[in-house]
């Protein structure tokens, strides 16, 4: 069995590409093409259900060129040859066409390496092959390798879950089609490099995280690698732990006219200073180094009522309210019984970051009951059981 080489989990938040200062490899736009080599995998037979769509050359494109996401890529990509296709397509549930659409993106100057990109959402649309998730500045197909994404069995908007009323989509969404894919993507990356594939790895964030995890216990041999970034395993409880955290942050908001909470102003910008510091006084060290960094996660017992203002101090504290709503919004949501339904948040630095996908804010809910299920009526109960 292959070792695993690499296993990283990543903050909720870090499914955005980071960039990192890296110098991007040189670009193959100057060396001739094999054109005629990439155009000929269409007529290839790469076994029963995988049919090539297209395959056409891709110019070498220059840094700052190519969007990614809400950036545009540092580092440009090479040109490369996309081989685009469909694995078992067929009519199903409500006649409508099904299949695992794929785009494997094979560059010229190939490093022997091979990466199957994670998916995201409930999937539906195939990503551009480059390889993002934890790459730093430098996705892998800038970096030589052989790229391949897939929309994991359906077509459809990101959280469009319709295909889940055909069998056969909802198995190859779940997790086959991570199997089926990979097989089809390294017999077709082999052929037409004439060489076996030296390593193959993985890479994905939430729903690419859970396909991740799933992988590495039911397909251990696909890969030597596999980066696995908040993987979205138990959805419905991970998304009850959002909510019961907004919902707990609102009792620390100022109030609209109409008795909403007013989310962004529930920390202010030195607040979350005040409320970093806190969390490095207390947990920094924890891991034998005070370098800025909370890295013994597991330990941190962070305590926001230490940072509750003394008796005439305005600065540098947070209000007693805060610091409530912080410590109840960071513990798990819990049953009748009080079990615990989810993972408790951890404590780190970057809890305190905003822009997108920060979490350490509250959310006025559908309805405008800015209490949510926090709230103390029978009435109001009986509408959050609901």
């Amino acid at each position: 069995m292959k070792r695993f080489a690499a296993f990283a989990t990543l903050l909720l938040a870090g499914c955005i590409p980071q960039h990192e200062a890296a110098d991007p490899p040189a670009l193959a736009s100057a060396v001739p093409q094999p054109g005629g080599r990439c155009a000929a995998m269409v007529g290839r037979d790469f076994g029963p259900g995988i049919a090539i769509t297209d395959a056409s050359m891709v110019a070498a494109a220059a840094p700052g060129t190519v969007q990614n996401g809400p950036a545009r890529l540092a580092s440009g990509l090479p040109a490369y040859c996309s081989v685009k296709g469909v694995i078992d397509q067929r009519t199903g549930a409500g006649g409508k066409t099904y299949g695992i659409r794929f785009n494997l993106a094979l560059p010229y100057d190939w490093s022997g390496r091979f990466l199957l990109m994670g998916g995201g959402g409930l999937n539906g649309s195939v990503a551009l092959p480059i390889g993002p998730v934890a790459a730093g500045a430098v996705p892998a197909l800038a970096r030589g390798f052989a790229v391949v994404s897939h929309d994991s069995g359906h077509e459809g908007a990101v959280f469009d879950d319709s295909f889940s009323k055909d069998q056969r989509a909802a198995l190859d969404f779940a997790e086959t089609s991570v199997h089926t894919v990979t097989l089809a993507a390294k017999a077709i990356t082999a052929a037409y490099y004439g060489q076996p594939i030296a390593h193959s790895y993985m890479s994905g964030c939430s729903t690419g995280g859970r396909e991740g995890m799933l992988a590495i216990e039911r397909y251990p041999e696909l890969f030597d690698g596999v980066v696995i970034g908040a993987p979205a395993m138990m959805t419905g409880n991970s998304n009850l732990a959002l909510a019961k955290l907004a919902v707990d942050l609102n009792q620390a908001a100022p109030r609209d006219k109409d008795g909403l909470p007013i989310v962004s102003q529930i920390f202010s910008a030195t607040d979350r200073q005040t409320i970093l510091k806190g969390m490095l006084d207390q947990c920094d060290s924890l891991d034998g180094l005070a370098d800025g960094m909370i890295e013994n996660v597991a330990q941190c017992r962070f305590q926001p009522k230490k940072l509750v203002c003394a008796k005439g101090q305005t600065s540098n504290c947070l209000s007693a309210s805060q610091a409530d709503a912080l410590d109840k919004a960071f513990q798990p949501p819990r049953d009748a019984a009080v079990n615990a339904l989810y993972a408790p948040y951890a404590y780190d630095s970057g809890d305190v970051a905003t822009g997108v996908g920060q979490y350490l804010i509250g959310r006025v809910v559908a309805g405008g009951d800015a209490d949510l299920c926090a709230c103390g009526s029978d009435q109001r109960r009986r509408r959050c059981r609901s």
